[in-house]
């Protein structure tokens, strides 16, 4: 890891941290990912930058296997398809720019942006954030109690 990468990622999560201070983010932070944990769940959201965009990650909980994790993940995962076919009616429209992946350890999305150009960091901490909301209701409306 080259220290322009570590750079860029400290100063990219310290813009992030303050333009969504309530998001868990620290600023500072040098690694390309940081996680958000998700209550009493024990799931945690990967925020992740790269040399060619963002992402985010559906994991278990730290230290926890993608195998063991899996079969928890699994109601989540599918509240997220549920989620986007009712949004998208099954079709994403044309010029989607998000990349979902359904894994068996997790379910992310990724998006390419110009890592290079830091006017386009607010671009991307806003697509993290809003990414991490829809992370965020879908967990919640997989654990919600039936009534």
């Amino acid at each position: 890891m080259t220290t322009e990468a570590i750079q860029f990622r400290r100063e990219f999560w310290t813009q992030y941290a303050q333009l969504y201070p309530d998001d868990g983010v620290s600023e500072g932070w040098g690694r390309a990912y940081t996680w958000i944990s998700v209550g009493s769940t024990g799931l945690n959201v990967s925020l992740a930058v790269y040399h060619w965009g963002a992402g985010l990650w559906l994991r278990g909980g730290r230290g926890e296997s993608l195998t063991d994790s899996a079969q928890r993940l699994r109601i989540y995962k599918e509240g997220f398809w549920q989620a986007l076919d009712e949004t998208f009616d099954g079709q994403f429209p044309a010029g989607t720019v998000t990349e979902w992946v359904n894994l068996d350890g997790g379910f992310d999305a990724r998006r390419k942006f110009d890592v290079s150009d830091p006017e386009s960091w607010p671009d991307m901490a806003a697509w993290l954030h809003y990414m991490l909301q829809i992370y965020l209701w879908v967990i919640e409306k997989a654990t919600a109690p039936v009534a």
